[in-house]
Formats: structure tokens, C-alpha cells, sequence
């Protein structure tokens, strides 16, 4: 059964889709859940895809590992400027998932038909996120002597968002509330 692909339209031009049920791309690896494309306007109806992400909900490091390979196999055209990961945490050991996702990351070697294809090379946490609900890393995936061709490095955000704990839960409520929806044209309402 197919899936019903969801388009966003980001700004003219862009649209993001978010692909349930299977995802975009089938390949070996697992399938990408949501890209972010530039649309182009040349007739040919076509999109260059700029974002492609896998998201993930934390149930051990394996599901962060399958996402890695489902993220790094799907991102195939090369036109991407970066790859995401979003990993949610439903746990409260959030400080633990941080953590053991950044290891998972420095040590990740992304293969292609069984050779070491990527290497991390660098691995930061965003100084702008630490200590909130949401930690964000940028690593850098090199290509190996390994691997085959002359593909250009691969830049990964990866956001771990914090969904159980109690600092999450503030930082959720204290979200300012949208305005109460008015009546708008025949019956629809407008906020």
C-alpha cells in the first residue's frame, strides 16, 4: 500500500516532504522520511533535493545506528547541502541518550557494497543548544580510502530532542498560546 506523500511548501520554490509509509527512495538501507527540495521551473518538473533526513524515536543506540544507515544510504544524489537525523527521546534519561548518540556518531563508518564508505571526522555539539530540550551535533563524514569514486564529504546535523522530562515539559508549557480562532469566510475559521 502506498503512502500519501505530504508536501509543505517552504517559500517559493521549496517544499519539504515528509514521506510516511515507506519513505522516499527504497534501497538496501532503509528509506529517508522527510527532504527538503528546491523546486525548479524548467518544465521538466523536477526537484533538486537539498535536505534529506531520517527521524528516529529512541528505543537503544541500534534504532540511532539504523537510522545512520537509512540517512547515509538514502542520500544518494550527492545535491544535498546536509543530511539530519532527529532522534526522539521519550525516556528520562536524556543527559544518558545525549551522550551515548554522540559516541555513536565519532564512531559511525557508513559502508557501500561491504567497504567502509564514511568516516566521521569531526564532531561538535552546538554551543547554542547545550542544556536545553533540544542538543544538536554537526559531524563530518568523509569519504574513506575505501571507498570508491570521488564523492565530496557529507555534513550531518543530528537533533536529539528531550520529550519526557520535566525542564521539556516547562519549556513546552511556557510556549505562548496561539490567538483564539475568529470566524472567516463561509464557515471557515481563521487565527
Amino acid at each position: 500500500m502506498m503512502g500519501v506523500c505530504l508536501f509543505i511548501v517552504l517559500g517559493f520554490g521549496f517544499q519539504m516532504r515528509l514521506h510516511p509509509e515507506g519513505g522516499h527512495s527504497v534501497i538496501k538501507d532503509g528509506v529517508a522520511d522527510f527532504s527538503i527540495e528546491e523546486l525548479v521551473f524548467d518544465g521538466t518538473e523536477t526537484a533538486k533535493r537539498l535536505v534529506t533526513g531520517e527521524a528516529k524515536i529512541w528505543k537503544g543506540i541500534e534504532y540511532v545506528e539504523d537510522g545512520l544507515r537509512q540517512v547515509f544510504g538514502t542520500a544518494n544524489t550527492y545535491q544535498e547541502i546536509f543530511l539530519a537525523l532527529v532522534v526522539y527521546v521519550k525516556s528520562a534519561e536524556f543527559g544518558e541518550c545525549v551522550t551515548k548518540v554522540g559516541n555513536c556518531l565519532s564512531a559511525f563508518k557508513g559502508h557501500h557494497n561491504g567497504k567502509a564508505l564514511y568516516q566521521c571526522t569531526e564532531h561538535v555539539e552546538l554551543n547554542a543548544y547545550k542544556g536545553t530540550p533540544v542538543r544538536v551535533f554537526r559531524s563530518v563524514h568523509k569519504v574513506t580510502e575505501d571507498g570508491v569514486g570521488s564523492y565530496p564529504h557529507r555534513v550531518l546535523y543530528s537533533y536529539i530532542i528531550d520529550l519526557k522530562t520535566e525542564e521539556a515539559k516547562a519549556v513546552r508549557a511556557a510556549k505562548p498560546k496561539r490567538a483564539a480562532a475568529k470566524p472567516g469566510r463561509k464557515g471557515r475559521t481563521t487565527v
